[in-house]
């Protein structure tokens, strides 16, 4: 169908006079000049008002040699099958939004402007993979894009350049995979926009506030709720009252957030440069980050659900860092990366249940985090730490499970703690150990068998770390040892039913134990003996002629803590029994605990220090005197070692201070004291016959 111009510029007039939108450069209905009423008669498609040429393609129009900065190029309605680069400063307008259709044939991207000063309004524009894509480079600037519908695939209208000061306003975007993408983008003004069924209706990228500082209302909508875009805002709260879309807070401070279900945007709930503001019970799904912290700190996300995104939790820094925040208590569900963190230091993220996710919980460049509590499970990979920017963290009683690779890594990231973390049923690796000066302590890593290659603890290129008091059971491997590495001290570590306990390259050069009488590890497979009755046994493990234990234990490694006076003691075991129910008796200084076993002897091996109980001592087995006990064991003047028999079934132990001798003098004299005065007393009252 061909214009009909006079009730085209009328139409055009009307719609523009009515609209909103504050247009920053031109305006694309003063430069009609009047000659344009000669358009009536033409047959082509595609009319530069200025120019008085009329073309067959919108291409052609914009290419064409009298085509100038400042011209207005009106497209009749129909459906255009060409890819379009607006490479000049000119007015693109369509002759109804609904059926003025250019179509880039699911290729490319439908719409390209690489220039300033653009008005592009009225068109569908469909199989674009951006639907309106404002931002990247460093061309262009003060673009104006308002009424289009944009469909389906590939890029729809993609703007490259450093943009800004653009109005994109009262469109219909549908079906693409990125409706509206604001991409390093400012000083834009959005109204009246209703992003629907899109892959991503809604997107933002950006590092400072120059990127950020566009202005929408709630007029714009993403399948129908509002955009809150919120910039300098304080004290708010936006619940499910507000039936948010999406929630963007920038230069934020003390907003809470709750009660909300969004999807399918760029964010969920995006923070930059936000602070002391609450996350609470939100459920976002399908969406690039379900929630994102960029340079936003004392911030806490609670109680949340986030589902099936690229990025579940995401903490992030541009020019500054996104630290000390809290994250506890969130359900993080088949994201690529579950929890993530860049460049972030000083948060806690605890109590989480992380599962089904690529990368469970990420810290990428990341020190003096403490991840505490979690249960990480069904991901590609557990936790991991990379780089050397990731040092001081804390990892500690978290449960990581059913990994299809690696339970817990640390790739370059030297100075960490792992203590008390649950390591289980790995396929490849429970932890994977690239770095030094790690300590892992207290760990139990166990059915880690998915494959022949399946470790306990892969070691890679490592020094320096202290692997101390851990569970290593039921392993293909309990540790492999691949690549050069030394210097790692591996002891107090109890090493049960692995199908080999050890495999290790001769690139590596170990200490496996602490000296005597500290000991070395518990292996399950020794089959020396205990002449001398220490708990170590009279013969060396040997792993391999650089790798030897020689003073490998007699039974399993315990390591108690006790608090006394708010200072923590450990109290060690080495023992061929189950131990139980230990306890410390801070008023009597009495140290219980239950021992359970078949075979026929049993026997413990306690090391006490002496800050919680100053020898001598004394053992009882359900009150009565041990088989066999040995007091004096070894004594370093700051730790005394004890050890001592009985038959194996299931016996209470106590530890007992004994008393020293003037004590107990002191005591029997004042016994004595008593009983003769409580006598004289008696003979007095007692009559003479």
């Amino acid at each position: 169908m061909k214009l009909k111009k006079k009730i085209v510029l009328l139409a055009l007039v009307s719609v523009l006079l009515s609209t909103t939108v504050i247009v920053r450069s031109i305006s694309p209905i003063a430069s009609y000049p009047a000659e344009a009423e000669l358009l009536m008669e033409v047959d082509l498609p595609v009319h530069n008002i200025d120019s008085g040429k009329n073309f067959s393609t919108i291409q052609g129009a914009i290419n064409d040699n009298e085509t100038l900065n400042g011209h207005t190029i009106v497209v009749d309605a129909g459906s255009y099958y060409e890819h379009v680069v607006v490479n000049k400063s000119l007015s693109l307008i369509g002759e109804n939004k609904y059926n003025t259709v250019i179509d880039g044939n699911s290729t490319g991207n439908v719409i390209e402007v690489t220039s300033n000063n653009v008005n592009f309004t009225g068109f569908t524009i469909q199989h674009g993979d951006n639907g309106i894509y404002v931002g990247d480079g460093i061309f262009l600037s003060f673009c104006n894009i308002y009424g289009n519908i944009v469909r389906n695939n590939t890029n729809g209208i993609y703007l490259t350049g450093s943009s800004s000061n653009n109005n994109v306003s009262y469109n219909i975007i549908t079906n693409n995979r990125h409706g509206i993408v604001l991409s390093y983008s400012g000083k834009n003004t959005l109204l009246g926009n209703n992003a629907t069924n899109n892959r991503y209706n809604f997107e933002v990228k950006g590092f400072t506030f120059s990127h950020l500082n566009n202005y929408l209302d709630t007029s714009n909508t993403v399948d129908g709720k509002p955009i809150y875009y919120l910039i300098d805002v304080n004290n708010a709260i936006f619940g499910a009252e507000s039936n948010a879309g999406t929630v963007f807070l920038i230069n934020c401070q003390n907003i809470t957030v709750k009660d909300l279900t969004l999807t399918k945007n760029g964010a969920g709930v995006f923070l930059w440069n936000t602070t002391n503001s609450k996350i609470e019970n939100v459920t976002v799904t399908r969406s690039h980050y379900g929630v994102f912290l960029g340079d936003s700190c004392n911030n806490t996300l609670s109680a949340n659900t986030v589902a099936n995104c690229t990025y579940g939790i995401s903490l992030e820094a541009s020019f500054w860092q996104s630290n000390n925040n809290t994250i506890i208590g969130n359900n993080v569900i088949s994201n690529s990366r579950g929890i993530d963190l860049d460049t972030s230091n000083n948060n806690i993220i605890t109590d989480n249940i992380v599962t089904d996710n690529s990368n469970g919980i990420y810290l990428w460049d990341s020190s003096n985090n403490i991840l505490f509590g979690n249960i990480v499970s069904s991901s590609k990979y557990g936790i991991e730490l990379w780089a050397y920017g990731s040092y001081g963290n804390i990892l500690s009683g978290n449960v990581v499970s059913l990994s299809g690779v690696d339970g817990i890594v640390l790739n370059g990231a030297n100075n960490n703690t792992l203590s008390g973390n649950i390591v289980s049923s790995n396929g490849q690796y429970g932890i994977t150990l690239m770095a030094d000066n790690n300590i892992i302590y207290g760990n139990i890593l166990i059915n880690n068998s998915g494959s022949y290659w399946s470790s306990g603890i892969y070691f890679g290129w490592t020094r320096n770390n202290i692997i101390s008091s851990n569970a290593i059971k039921n392993n293909s491997r309990g540790i492999f040892l691949y690549g050069e590495g030394d210097n790692n001290q591996i002891f107090h570590n109890n090493f049960i039913n692995n199908t080999h306990q050890v495999v290790s390259s001769e690139e590596h050069s170990n200490i496996w134990d602490n000296g005597y009488p500290s000991g070395g590890n518990y292996w399950s497979d020794y089959t020396g003996v205990d002449a001398n009755m220490d708990g170590i046994g009279d013969s060396s493990y040997e792993i391999d002629s650089m790798n030897i234990d020689h003073y490998p234990l007699m039974g399993a490694f315990s390591d108690f803590s006790v608090t006394l006076e708010e200072e923590t003691h450990h109290v060690t075991t080495v023992c061929n029994s189950t131990i139980s129910a230990f306890e410390f008796d801070q008023v009597n200084r009495i140290i219980r605990f239950n021992v359970t076993g078949e075979e026929d002897i049993g026997f413990c091996r306690v090391c006490i220090p002496h800050d919680l109980m100053e020898p001598p001592y004394i053992v009882t087995v359900d009150g009565l005197a041990p088989l066999y006990a040995n007091y004096t064991l070894y004594d370093n003047g700051i730790h005394t070692w004890i050890y001592f028999t009985y038959l194996h079934s299931e016996h209470e132990v106590a530890i007992i201070p004994e008393f020293p001798t003037w004590t107990s003098m002191l005591l029997i004299f004042t016994v004595l004291t008593v009983a003769i005065v409580i006598y004289k007393r008696r003979l007095l009252k007692t009559p003479i016959p």
